[in-house]
């Protein structure tokens, strides 16, 4: 056989064995393939991952742009690359920083139960280093909107948050365990956060969701549930939050209903909203043009 012709075969075998990996890793981890395609777009939009030492461990981060600074926090078992559809109108304006919170994504502690102070105080620090000088909007969906009134409570330089789809005060949520065990709760759980289109998710998807249920970082959070509620706000403790609110609001949510943010407008008799339809409880990953659309007119706001 020809020298040429042996390297020929040899590439095809090798692009074969390519696509049959990558066809593996589709078909077996979708959601962490999913996961670093979203992150390798944050690069391409001019953001760099950068390592923040914290209390809790070393956070990544993805930061890039230049102005004032907008932090986004994404939900729990989420990661910085949820954002990857919205990043890119804003980095020629702000300086963007999309950081994976404490215990998920590359981000510590790796193991164990994940406390709220741990993710706070992690999350936290974080934001001292990375925006050391305001003013600063915080965008946080599902979890990290709590921690974004958290954090206006706690720092000055936080002049603006954008509740996504969660906030501070006890939700009423009577729906499918988030930690299911088989393919038909994590049915229920995609049709709970996406709508109706939850419903259509292969089962290849839905094997990847039970898996990440039994020991992602949500598995996590459950084991420290009790840790949770000091850190919930009613009655006085709605008066910490005094900067401008937005609220975000995909309506195809079960987990947050239109019927919570309608609970935190009567909370916060300052803060805006906009329902945003065909959209569920993560709509910056399921409709990121009308999110991106209303994200830029509440941030020009006051400017």
């Amino acid at each position: 056989m020809a020298p040429a012709l042996k390297v020929l075969l040899l590439l095809v075998f090798l692009l074969l064995l390519g696509v049959g990996v990558a066809f593996y890793l589709v078909f077996r981890y979708p959601l962490a393939v999913n996961a670093a395609r979203e992150r390798v777009s944050l690069r391409l939009s001019g953001l760099k991952p950068a390592n923040v030492a914290t209390s809790v461990g070393t956070l990544r981060a993805f930061v890039g742009g230049g102005g004032p600074c907008v932090v986004f926090l994404h939900g729990a078992g989420d990661q910085a690359g949820t954002w990857s559809g919205v990043v890119p109108a804003l980095v020629a304006q702000y300086r963007v920083v999309a950081l994976d919170l404490p215990g998920h994504g590359a981000s510590a502690p790796k193991g164990g139960p994940l406390p709220m102070d741990v993710v706070l105080q992690g999350t936290r620090q974080a934001l001292l280093q990375l925006c050391p000088e305001g003013p600063v909007t915080v965008v946080g969906n599902s979890l990290g909107a709590w921690l974004s009134c958290l954090l206006a409570a706690e720092e000055k330089r936080v002049a603006k948050v954008v509740l996504v789809n969660g906030g501070p005060i006890k939700g009423h949520y009577l729906g499918p365990t988030l930690a299911p065990k088989n393919r038909e709760e994590a049915r229920a759980v995609m049709e709970t956060l996406m709508g109706p289109v939850g419903a259509t998710v292969p089962g290849f998807v839905l094997d990847d969701v039970v898996r990440a249920g039994q020991t992602g970082p949500v598995a996590r959070l459950l084991e420290a549930l009790s840790s949770w509620e000091p850190y919930v706000w009613e009655g006085e403790a709605l008066k910490q939050l005094k900067v401008p609110v937005f609220l975000l609001w995909g309506e195809e949510d079960r987990l947050f209903d239109r019927a919570y943010a309608q609970k935190l407008l009567a909370a916060f008799p300052q803060a805006q909203v906009q329902f945003l339809a065909g959209c569920g409880h993560i709509p910056q990953r399921q409709c990121p043009g009308s999110f991106s659309h209303a994200l830029a007119r509440f941030l020009t706001q006051g400017t």
